[in-house]
């Protein structure tokens, strides 16, 4: 339990909420790491911990940071099966604000120096030289949510006080499968994009093809993506560090190895996160308002 104790939790008896009244688990009354390391039994109900912040009742405890399938978790496995549509069927946007259908982005030109050393659990960088999430504002993998990666890149969204505005950028043509194929022509506004708002502190939900088929809706310009990150860190040169919700355990949804590296115009990466290789191509970018 290393890695939950770093976040500086206080131990039970340095509780200052414990008389406060309030039901157990929010945030008047938290529970202590104690109480939360305690649940080894599978009853853990959920709830919000002194440190830590909500956490849901899938927990995974891990004591590495391990690829291999057998620590991945039953809960861990590949929840995005090819007919999901996280946009709704028509495509739409289901923040109610904006429209889909492939609009063009830009933004000003970011960028910045390459980001050095790790914070929260993967390599920084960005225009800002830091991730703009932390790890314990990652979001995973529900059960009750099963094909709910949108709304959990949203959730992490919110961390930064920010929300999305419905346009997109289009980073990869696709083929009749479904299959990301060429970069598009706006891929440098894409990345610009990008840069722009990791200098502003804003985290930046991208949509990745790993397999045939997509998720996206008719009416989106990306019709080769099949799942959501979230981008919290990085540049063009250093590689952009991403927070992945295909798995609910904290240290591997936000691993340093969760890393997109721009080449021939695409930005791809390799993730394992849930145990499994999925070689992920960033197809579309889903701008902030």
């Amino acid at each position: 339990m290393t890695e939950i104790k770093k976040y500086s939790i206080s131990s039970s008896n340095e509780s200052t909420n414990q008389n406060s009244g309030a039901a157990k688990g929010t945030k008047d009354n938290p529970y202590t790491v104690e109480e939360y390391n305690s649940f080894a039994d599978g009853t853990w109900p959920g709830g919000f911990v002194e440190g830590i912040g909500y956490v849901l009742a899938d927990i995974v405890v891990v004591g590495s940071r391990s690829s291999s399938s057998s620590s991945s978790g039953s809960n861990s496995s590949d929840p995005w099966g090819s007919g999901s549509d996280p946009w709704g069927s028509n495509g739409s946007n289901p923040n109610g604000s904006g429209t889909g259908g492939g609009t063009t982005g830009g933004g000003t030109t970011g960028g910045g120096t390459t980001g050095g050393g790790t914070t929260g659990g993967g390599t920084t960088g960005g225009g800002s030289g830091t991730t703009v999430i932390y790890s314990p504002d990652f979001s995973g993998y529900q059960k009750t949510d099963p094909r709910g990666c949108l709304n959990r890149c949203k959730e992490m969204l919110s961390a930064a006080n920010c929300t999305l505005s419905g346009g997109e950028i289009t980073m990869m043509n696709s083929d009749r499968n479904g299959r990301a194929t060429t970069p598009t022509s706006d891929v440098s506004s894409g990345i610009n994009y990008i840069n722009s708002q990791l200098k502003m502190g804003h985290p930046v939900i991208v949509a990745v093809d790993y397999q045939p088929g997509t998720s996206m809706g008719s009416r989106k310009g990306d019709q080769a993506g099949d799942h959501f990150v979230i981008i919290v860190g990085g540049n063009s040169s250093s590689g952009y560090h991403y927070y992945d919700p295909a798995t609910s355990n904290q240290i591997r949804g936000t691993s340093s190895n969760n890393i997109f590296r721009f080449t021939n115009n695409e930005l791809k990466g390799t993730n394992i996160c849930t145990g499994e290789t999925h070689d992920y191509t960033v197809t579309g970018i889903r701008k902030n308002n």
